[in-house]
């Protein structure tokens, strides 16, 4: 087998191997879930398991000491070193909430299906665990924002005529080229307006 200089032949097969051992851990989990005692013991140890990685992985990713986060939610340090590993089970709602205002992220806890088990299994590294800053995602938000508002000041030009005319006090004041102070809100409905719009040209041009 050849190979080129970057490696896309081995990353390849690579790829290859790494999804026939998915699929072939997702089937051997589909037939054991067929034991309900079975799935949920599984179920319970991934929770275990993934709560404590996560809490591991966020507080390396923000560069925390087991110390210094023990701090910041009151405990000791050996309080955190037992939340980090992956047999522990006794888990409490206010800890993971003061563990997630000092990570700097929300406590998201909700009841799934046994396919999303298999989906997270299938998902489950590092790079799954980790979480984007409050700066970081609020930053990308608004740089969003922005992409929705200058689309939105796009299409309300397209739908305005080129000169726009008043009568105030017996004289025509002109409007050319306005630009509009567009808030989130108007920015998408705007958006909804303008693909609306073109679905209707769409459906004109057909008939």
């Amino acid at each position: 087998m050849q190979f080129d200089e970057h490696g896309t032949t081995a990353n390849f097969f690579w790829k290859i191997q790494a999804d026939d051992a998915a699929t072939e851990l997702r089937n051997h989990l589909v037939e054991e879930f067929q034991d309900e005692d079975a799935r949920y013991a599984y179920a319970d140890s991934f929770l275990n398991t993934r709560v404590a990685a996560q809490i591991k992985a966020l507080r390396e990713q923000r560069g925390l000491t087991q110390q210094a986060l023990a701090e910041a939610v009151g405990t000791q340090q050996g309080g955190i070193s037992r939340l980090e590993n992956v047999n522990y089970s006794s888990w409490k709602t206010e800890t993971l909430r003061k563990l997630a205002r000092a990570l700097g992220v929300r406590l998201h806890i909700s009841f799934e299906t046994f396919s999303d088990l298999l989906d997270d299994v299938e998902t489950f590294e590092r790079r799954s665990l980790e979480r984007a800053t409050f700066a970081e995602e609020m930053s990308k938000n608004k740089l969003i924002a922005q992409k929705r508002a200058r689309s939105a000041t796009h299409l309300w030009h397209r739908d305005q005529p080129a000169t726009t005319g008043r009568m105030m006090g017996g004289e025509t004041k002109h409007r050319t080229n306005v630009n509009p102070q567009v808030d989130v809100s108007s920015a998408a409905w705007l958006w909804d307006r303008g693909c609306d719009h073109g679905a209707e040209q769409s459906i004109t041009r057909r008939n």
